[in-house]
């Protein structure tokens, strides 16, 4: 996922659900 930031944030807009995951 931290390859591809662009595109879990074109399909997860909520910063606080992709920091989750980065987590």
């Amino acid at each position: 996922m931290r390859g591809h930031p662009t595109q879990v944030t074109a399909e997860f807009p909520d910063k606080m659900f992709i920091k989750t995951l980065e987590q």
